[in-house]
């Protein structure tokens, strides 16, 4: 079954921060009723916790909207600059994880997206409706629900390949993994993490 989603898999306007949010770094997320339990945890967080984001110092933003849109932005990163290609495995790594329900059926669902860093910056942007064909924009009637969603950023790991259901159009080392497991975790450090428990 073709789950189209409803949105995508992380939280509108959620800040990547430490404890103690400033007024500007808020979160907000919408409330659901799932309408069924997955049965299958969001993957537990594993490999190093990396010292590349500062808590304090390096600040970030996510966010997504109902027309299948995806950005992160972070700033104040201690990772060297990239070659500027994608696909070339020097990226920084991030999955977006979440439960989908659609009708009576669920899935797990990984957006593996990459980025590519200057200057201590970091940017990964993203329409799923043009790049896998996955993504319903709502306001016109997508019945899918999202939620539990979680994402985790990791250091660049050139070897980490895994399989891809729905690749992108613009480069098929990102896109969707869709099923009964999430994608595997990458082993390098993690760079940052963000989540929510609905969308």
């Amino acid at each position: 079954m073709v789950f189209p989603l409803r949105s995508l898999v992380v939280v509108a306007g959620l800040a990547v921060a430490a404890p103690g949010l400033a007024a500007s770094q808020r979160t907000q997320s919408a409330v659901i009723n799932p309408e069924g339990v997955p049965g299958t945890a969001i993957p537990a967080l594993t490999g190093p916790v990396g010292t590349t984001f500062t808590n304090g110092i390096s600040k970030g933003l996510v966010k997504t909207d109902n027309r299948c849109n995806f950005q992160l932005t972070v700033s104040g990163l201690g990772l060297p600059d990239t070659d500027g290609k994608p696909g070339t495995g020097d990226e920084v790594i991030c999955l977006g994880d979440a439960h989908v329900r659609q009708g009576t059926s669920n899935a797990n669902i990984t957006l593996i997206t990459r980025g590519e860093v200057r200057g201590g910056k970091l940017s990964i942007r993203a329409n799923l409706a043009t790049e896998t064909h996955q993504c319903v924009p709502t306001g016109g009637g997508s019945n899918s629900k999202q939620f539990d969603s979680r994402l985790a950023c990791y250091e660049p790991q050139p070897s980490y390949k895994p399989t891809i259901t729905f690749p992108f159009a613009s480069d098929s080392t990102q896109g969707l993994v869709v099923g009964g497991s999430f994608a595997p975790r990458p082993t390098t450090p993690i760079v940052l993490t963000s989540g929510t428990f609905s969308q």
